[in-house]
């Protein structure tokens, strides 16, 4: 952001003209930044009792019951969950994670005994 930020002053304050490779380099990161900020407001997981609602980038909402989940594995950097035919990747410091990663590990162990 601070490169962006950087690059936007260059440009717009600049006396002379800039060169041609500015602009598109500009527009790229422009595009960059505001799929981050997308994504960050489309993504969402809720925690129910029962089963998860799972919303991805593209506002695609899913609803799993934990009776589904095949396969998952909770890691320091990244939650994997196989559901039926779809992988699931998660962030394991979002909001409601905690709970979510006790009700997998409390599911998987009950399907290893």
């Amino acid at each position: 952001m601070l490169g962006f930020g950087a690059m936007l002053a260059m440009v717009v304050l600049s006396p002379e003209p800039v060169d041609w490779i500015a602009y598109p380099l500009l527009s790229i990161m422009t595009l960059g930044c505001m799929g981050l900020v997308i994504s960050y407001f489309n993504w969402q997981i809720v925690v129910f009792h029962d089963y998860f609602v799972y919303r991805t980038f593209f506002r695609n909402t899913y609803l799993f019951r934990y009776e589904d989940i095949v396969k998952s594995k909770v890691g320091q950097e990244i939650i994997r969950i196989k559901v039926k035919d779809r992988w699931l990747f998660m962030d394991p410091y979002s909001v409601n994670m905690e709970r979510f990663t006790r009700k997998i590990e409390k599911i998987s162990k009950k399907a290893r005994t």
